[in-house]
């Protein structure tokens, strides 16, 4: 019959199968403590291996959405400052153009002044008097002229058998302006009134002209 044993598995002393010295207890426990705390010890570098590298990637990870971030910062800042650059730019070409169209339109406005010495200008000055009249319509006309004028406006009336009132209350560099008696409605057919429709009609036309657009 096999002899008892403790709970730890030593022969219980005294049995059949000899009897464990001290020396040998002490030996089989530190070799158990060692072969536990080895166990331990390799879990423990396991883990604080997996540790480390998991704080790795994570530290990886916020570099590198860092640096994305300060790359995006930087492109925004650039793509800002072109913008600006290019704001800025396109704000002088504009307002070079508008310089340069108000200078074609004053030149041309200073040479209005010498319209009315031209061979031309007595037909040309007939030619708007009958264009004001016929978008007037019927009825009492007044022809307001300058006085440098006004006798050349009696004069193309009377060849074109037309009867109106001339009165010399304005001052412009030729043409005249055309009104019902009543004051209703009034035709402006100057030259300096022509020249300003003129500005809106061919501003367009002339910015093409002068810069391709």
């Amino acid at each position: 019959m096999p002899s008892a044993g403790n709970q730890n598995g030593y022969p219980a002393d005294g049995g059949g199968g000899g009897v464990v010295t001290l020396n040998e207890l002490k030996q089989d426990i530190e070799t158990r403590s060692r072969e536990e705390i080895d166990q331990i010890r390799e879990k423990s570098e396991q883990t604080a291996t997996a540790i480390l590298t998991e704080a790795k990637e994570k530290a990886d990870a916020i570099r590198i959405t860092h640096l994305e971030r300060k790359k995006a910062a930087i492109t925004e800042e650039k793509v800002k400052k072109i913008y600006e650059a290019v704001s800025a730019m396109r704000m002088r070409l504009n307002e070079e153009k508008e310089n340069t169209y108000n200078l074609v339109f004053e030149t041309a406005l200073q040479k209005l002044s010498d319209v009315r010495q031209t061979e031309q200008y007595p037909h040309m000055f007939s030619a708007l008097l009958e264009e004001s009249i016929r978008n007037l319509g019927g009825g009492a006309i007044v022809v307001h002229v300058d006085a440098q004028d006004a006798e050349l406006c009696k004069r193309v009336l009377a060849e074109k058998n037309i009867e109106c009132t001339v009165v010399s209350d304005i001052r412009c560099c030729g043409g005249l302006n055309v009104s019902r008696a009543d004051g209703s409605t009034t035709v402006y057919n100057t030259l300096e009134s022509r020249m300003e429709r003129a500005q809106e009609v061919y501003k367009r036309e002339l910015y093409r002209t002068l810069y391709g657009d």
